[in-house]
């Protein structure tokens, strides 16, 4: 080709022709792409047994699907439910887009991104479906000891064609945008990314974990039912990672909380058996953490005892004082049946919702209002990056350090209380076995073991990659002493990372 061939093929995709073309493609894409979303695309041929009789359960194919009889049927696309209406959503969108963008050119980021998750989206729902029909049809010929045949029609190449002549209309719309950098939107989209970097690197890692574990075990990450567990048994330990982000962000450790947990409970049981009453036994139960916690934290900042020291003996110390009272011996919660206070902490919501999970969000929010919105926040955070210089600025360094120490023990009875009512009974060792998967949560979610960086955004979704990792390993069918090595890995990659980082900084 000449030069002045490349010149105008450069011209030709660098300028508004591109871009229109880019538009154009998305219409037709997208109608096809809706097309083989409801067309019924797949056939099975099992020779001699219905696949019904063979497997005990309908291939899995989503909403839609129609008995498989004679050992022949058809299902329609409809992919997994969590995109079974996102997908002809997306669809609908982009074309939409299109023909917004062809009339005005002041969307160009919204249009890419529409362009761009659509296309990803699509493909991404085929590959599953394709990996859902071949792990039924392997159990199907398992069970049925018959060869099982699979016939993809037009739907499936359709889906795939479509989704990715979208993609190609994203890039060739990037190509065709020549001011599309110097945009002021898109600077305060780029500049947003930048400063929320450590938001979008979690988010990923979620979105990368979880699209293997679906991958890995489609039947169970596609079921709603894991869903419902993971927002169960989270908010035990959750509601507690999210105030202990701001002790480490401060530079100190809490390492007591487990006890307190149980400390709680013990106390909850001390008013209730003496004066019947189960608001006076909660507020007791969240009293006694907030006072074992401000303990801590005098001890630690009075006596100059390191933090990691003095929680790993408070640990240890109110876990006896427990076992001591309780003499070793639970006690059923079975009296909290159909009263206020269960209803309002483990009740679902909507039928679906655990109200476990709406007050860890609550939590959350509360304490994000607190580091980000209030001056309290903003000492914690001055404290862990310099200590003398929050000292010469007039920061209270001892009493906020105290204090962070009582939000965790008010948290961590709070958390005591929602799992003993949940499971209906209190055990003297409630608490043990959430340190590690507490921590893991804070360090994953980006906060610093030096202090002075973190986010409670972080850390509240970190919480639901450290509770998916376990059922992910054994549904993919590793087993469960994976988890351990996985949380002592990411703990020490967490640790590094942020120790090479401030190396560099310095």
């Amino acid at each position: 080709m000449s030069a002045q061939g490349v010149k105008s093929l450069n011209t030709f995709v660098l300028g508004g022709q591109v871009k229109s073309l880019s538009h154009l493609l998305v219409i037709p894409a997208a109608a096809l792409l809706l097309i083989a979303f409801f067309m019924p695309w797949l056939t099975v041929n099992l020779q001699g047994t219905a696949l019904d009789d063979a497997t005990g359960y309908e291939i899995a194919s989503g909403i839609g699907d129609g008995a498989i009889e004679d050992g022949a049927g058809h299902a329609f696309d409809t992919a997994a439910d969590p995109y079974a209406y996102v997908l002809p959503l997306l669809a609908v969108i982009a074309v939409a887009m299109a023909g917004i963008s062809l009339v005005t050119h002041r969307v160009p980021v919204l249009v890419l991104i529409v362009y761009l998750v659509t296309g990803v989206v699509g493909l991404g729902v085929y590959f599953l479906k394709y990996v859902q029909i071949q792990i039924d049809l392997t159990d199907a010929q398992m069970r049925a000891g018959n060869i099982v045949t699979v016939h993809y029609g037009t739907g499936l190449w359709l889906g795939v064609a479509a989704s990715m002549v979208i993609l190609a209309a994203a890039f060739l719309f990037f190509r065709a945008e020549q001011l599309f950098y110097e945009q002021p939107t898109v600077v305060r989209v780029t500049r947003n990314v930048r400063a929320n970097g450590l938001h979008v690197g979690i988010v990923g890692v979620m979105v990368i974990l979880w699209i293997a574990f679906i991958i890995g075990s489609p039947e169970t990450f596609l079921n709603s039912q894991i869903y419902r567990a993971l927002m169960t048994s989270i908010p035990y330990w959750g509601i507690i990672a999210l105030p202990l982000t701001m002790v480490v962000i401060a530079g100190e450790f809490d390492l007591s909380f487990p006890s307190i947990m149980a400390v709680g409970m013990v106390a909850f049981f001390e008013v209730y058996t003496r004066v019947d009453s189960l608001g006076l036994a909660f507020a007791a139960s969240l009293i006694s953490g907030f006072l074992v916690g401000l303990l801590n934290g005098v001890i630690i900042v009075r006596l100059g005892i390191p933090s990691l020291i003095a929680t790993i003996g408070t640990q240890f110390f109110w876990r006896g004082v427990v076992e001591v009272i309780r003499a070793g011996q639970g006690e059923s919660m079975t009296f909290t049946r159909d009263t206020t206070l269960r209803n309002s902490l483990v009740n679902k919501v909507f039928d679906y919702f655990p109200a476990q999970v709406i007050w860890m969000v609550i939590v959350g929010v509360v304490v994000w209002i607190i580091l980000n919105r209030h001056r309290f926040g903003a000492h914690v955070y001055l404290i862990g990056d310099n200590e003398d210089s929050a000292r010469l600025m007039g920061v209270n360094v001892g009493l906020t350090r105290i204090m962070l120490f009582a939000l965790v023990g008010l948290a961590a009875a709070f958390a005591g209380i929602i799992q003993s009512v949940d499971n209906w009974y209190f055990w003297p060792n409630l608490g043990e076995g959430y340190l590690m998967q507490t921590l893991a949560a804070v360090f994953l979610g980006g906060t610093s073991v030096y202090g002075g960086t973190g986010t409670v955004f972080g850390t509240f979704v970190a919480c639901f990659i450290i509770g998916g990792i376990q059922p992910g390993i054994v549904a993919v069918g590793l087993t469960g002493y994976y988890t351990k090595l996985i949380y002592g890995l990411i703990i020490t990659a967490s640790v590094a990372m942020h120790t090479m980082m401030r190396k560099r900084l310095k």
